[in-house]
């Protein structure tokens, strides 16, 4: 086996499909086997050592602007631009509001709202069908604002899975979510070309709650708990979350909370 022979294996596993990260991911395996199998002296050579690594996929992410959010996430059009479902609707509120990822917040029950922060201990894997830690297994409460919390218990009235179809007994379907969303943005004149040109994924929410919060002048410490990007500059003090400690977190959320209030209240 030679480092030719591997890197062709590996620009192989690319043109399949399969991310950068991914194909690094599944060479280490090997390059821990021929490593041991060098030191035990089963193999006089490792050939892993002469292949680096791929270079990881380099993918821009945009996001929307806030006047933008505003207008999709207007709660007096959800018939016209979220064509009705105010599920789907209520599922991009809570990635605005909060920054977690689609997965996260499919994972939720009723059981993990609180008024004043969110429950994020799991993510839920559409493929699989099933529960599982987060993206980053970091398990720890976000704040919300309170008019978040309100509209998504006037939604659910069931015990279970929150963003559900069948009564709180499974999940929605995170491609279907993604569509509908994908479909809102068309009707506030961002088409297809314009989505991917600028790179605006449901994904996105993250970037933008980030970029709110830091606005509002939030630290980065407390962005980094909120939105639970683990850094190793992510403090101990922020794991154990505490509700007085996000006072300023859920103030910048409740801003932009009536910023979407006082849409309804100037068309009265």
């Amino acid at each position: 086996i030679t480092p030719a022979m591997l890197e062709k294996w590996m620009f192989g596993l690319r043109e399949k499909g399969l991310s950068a990260k991914t194909t690094n991911n599944i060479s280490s395996a090997f390059r821990i086997i021929t490593s041991e199998a060098q030191r035990l002296a089963l193999i006089v050579d490792d050939p892993w050592k002469r292949v680096p690594m791929l270079s990881p996929d380099s993918k821009y992410r945009g996001s929307l602007d806030t006047g933008e959010a505003l207008r999709l996430m207007d709660p007096n059009t959800i018939q016209s631009i979220w064509a009705g479902h105010e599920l789907y609707y209520l599922l991009s509120l809570t990635a605005m509001l909060t920054g977690c990822r689609q997965g996260e917040i499919l994972a939720t029950q009723r059981k993990d709202w609180h008024q004043d922060h969110l429950d994020v201990f799991l993510g839920w894997k559409p493929r699989s069908k099933e529960l599982g830690p987060t993206k980053t297994k970091v398990k720890a409460p976000v704040a919300i604002p309170e008019y978040l919390f309100n509209r998504v218990m006037e939604f659910c009235k069931w015990e279970g899975f929150v963003f559900s179809f069948n009564g709180g007994l499974s999940p929605a379907t995170g491609n279907r979510a993604t569509e509908a969303f994908n479909e809102a943005l068309g009707r506030i004149g961002i088409d297809e070309t314009q989505r991917l040109e600028r790179g605006i994924k449901f994904h996105g929410w993250r970037k933008f709650c980030n970029t709110y919060l830091r606005g509002m002048n939030i630290s980065d410490p407390k962005i980094r708990a909120q939105t639970r990007h683990a850094t190793e500059e992510m403090t101990e003090h922020y794991t154990t979350w505490n509700a007085e400690d996000f006072t300023d977190v859920r103030g910048a959320l409740e801003d932009l909370s009536k910023r979407i209030e006082g849409i309804t209240e100037a068309r009265k």
